[in-house]
């Protein structure tokens, strides 16, 4: 679970801000949303709502956690930048390291890693293991004039608390790349089993995150409703109940021809050399989310998603999801968010989670996940617009958080949980008229019509 996420000098986050999932003890309300930090006193919490006007850097701060989870799982290649994009509007700022920190509970241990980078280098990279008051070095990686070195501490060298992580150390003294992390260069050079523990359980961690962009969809969700009958039928009951006038989904298995607008060259040309039985899901323009079955020989089946409705005779009548409303489909490739929350660790962050959906139906997906997840350790973290998702019957004060850009393009990152509110205070109706900030500003809006009117013409009455 993330504990906190801190970051500096990267596209509108100039200053050092942090965004923090640890429970204000001031709140006693929800406590069911609370998980306990392994040593500690403290709660973590499992939701949060960031608000702000279009350009405050919401979707920025989603985009922070998307470079180092890449930078870790995919890297960079010898001898070329990083792709950091540092602030712009500064350029002291813009030649300075960029930033980003994270402290997360992984297998009942705190661990907090983090890194500074240039467009060029690494320049600092450090794992510690926190217990307590006290930190454990795991390693310290120190990068200059593009020469880097790492040291390793105690929480590798101690193999009777910690494990076995021979490799790791052996690598650490070889050395890694000026532009390339130490926990890149782990998992581009050595095998899952020799990581170690430690190294190990961190890098599940970022494996853990899940980022959905607004206009994402789910790539497996073909292959989910075709092999997991389970979530076939969880999918279809809450289509169903959010009145979407979907009944049910169904799988269509047809042997593929040129009338369906794909093809058979470009099927031959990724699964021609497949075993019978492959699969390969993907969009195809026209068709929508499809997958792709090697038959026996030349032949390759595909499969589409259909959507089942009940006609005025109470008859089932199917319809390519792709007819679907923009909602409904936005919705039914958000629905594995919601399955998976149930029974895994991962977590989720949606950005735009309102785009296509009604108020009240995003609502129900934040209520949902609060209540049906209420024993599991995932969490979800969404940007929004919606402000009927800012109900303290729903959600704690801590749990809303706000972005707001400053004349100079410069986001500052602040929780509901700063302020002092009243407990029977309309937190929708005080964000709207300004209170906590984070909106636009549009009285400019208001000159420019009235500078749009000829000269001397009155508005109409």
């Amino acid at each position: 679970m993330l504990l906190s996420f801190s970051l500096r000098n990267f596209r509108s986050f100039a200053d050092e801000q942090e965004f923090s999932m640890v429970a204000s003890n001031r709140y006693p309300d929800h406590k069911e949303h609370l998980c306990p930090v392994p040593g500690t006193e403290e709660r973590l919490l499992r939701t949060a709502i960031i608000y702000g006007a279009n350009g405050s850097g919401k979707s920025n701060l989603i985009k922070a956690v998307r470079l180092v989870q890449m930078l870790i799982t995919v890297g960079t290649q010898p001898g070329k930048p990083i792709s950091r994009q540092p602030f712009l509007f500064d350029a002291k700022v813009r030649k300075e390291p960029s930033f980003f920190q994270l402290r997360f509970v992984q297998h009942e241990r705190v661990f907090d890693y983090g890194f500074r980078i240039t467009d060029s280098e690494v320049v600092e990279e450090w794992l510690f293991l926190v217990q307590g008051a006290k930190d454990t070095v795991v390693f310290e990686r120190v990068s200059k004039d593009n020469v880097t070195t790492v040291e390793t501490g105690p929480g590798m060298s101690d193999t009777a608390q910690y494990g076995d992580h021979a490799k790791t150390i052996a690598l650490a003294q070889i050395g890694v790349r000026g532009n390339q992390l130490f926990l890149a260069a782990i998992r581009e050079g050595l095998n899952p089993a020799d990581h170690g523990p430690l190294i190990r359980a961190v890098l599940d961690w970022i494996d853990s995150i899940v980022v959905i962009r607004p206009d994402a969809n789910f790539g497996g969700l073909v292959q989910w409703i075709a092999g997991n009958p389970a979530f076939a039928v969880f999918a279809s009951r809450f289509l169903q109940d959010a009145s979407t006038g979907v009944a049910a989904l169904r799988m269509e298995n047809q042997e593929l021809d040129e009338s369906f607008g794909l093809p058979i060259e470009f099927a031959r040309e990724i699964l021609g050399n497949a075993p019978p039985g492959e699969v390969r899901a993907f969009e195809f323009p026209g068709i929508g989310m499809v997958a792709l079955q090697k038959g026996e020989g030349q032949k390759f089946h595909l499969q589409t998603i259909r959507a089942e409705h009940i006609d005025n005779e109470g008859k089932p009548v199917t319809l390519p999801l792709l007819e679907e409303s923009d909602g409904t489909q936005r919705l039914t490739h958000l629905l594995p968010t919601l399955y998976q929350l149930q029974d895994s660790h991962k977590i989720y962050l949606i950005d735009e989670i309102d785009r296509s959906l009604h108020p009240l139906l995003a609502k129900k997906f934040i209520e949902f996940f609060l209540r049906s997840c209420a024993t599991k350790k995932g969490q979800l973290i969404v940007t929004t617009h919606e402000s009927n998702l800012m109900d303290l019957d729903l959600v704690r004060r801590d749990e809303l958080w706000f972005t707001e850009k400053s004349p100079t393009g410069i986001t500052s990152l602040y929780s509901l949980a700063d302020f002092k509110v009243r407990t029977d205070l309309r937190i929708d109706k005080g964000y709207l008229q300004g209170r906590f900030g984070a909106i636009p500003f549009l009285g400019n809006l208001d000159r420019l019509a009235e500078e749009q009117l000829p000269a001397g013409e009155a508005p109409c009455p």
